[in-house]
C-alpha cells in the first residue's frame, strides 16, 4: 500500500519523502568526539602547512644559490 502510494507521487515530492526519512537515519558525533576530531583535523592542517612551507624554503634556497 505505501509502494503504491510513493509511485503515484511526483518525483519531486518522492524526493522529499525519501530525503526526510534518509535525515533521521544520520547520527550526529557528540561534542567530545567533535572536539577530538577539529583538533585532528588542526593537527595535520599545520603538519601539511609547515612540510609545504619547509620545501618552499628549501627550493628557494637552491634556485636563489644557483641563479641569483
Amino acid at each position: 500500500m505505501v509502494a503504491e502510494r510513493r509511485s503515484e507521487l511526483n518525483p519531486i515530492a518522492r524526493y522529499f519523502m525519501e530525503l526526510k526519512a534518509e535525515w533521521y537515519k544520520i547520527t550526529f558525533p557528540d561534542r567530545k568526539e567533535l572536539t577530538r576530531s577539529t583538533i585532528v583535523v588542526f593537527i595535520f592542517t599545520l603538519l601539511v602547512t609547515t612540510v609545504i612551507a619547509a620545501y618552499d624554503f628549501l627550493v628557494s634556497l637552491i634556485f636563489g644559490r644557483l641563479f641569483g
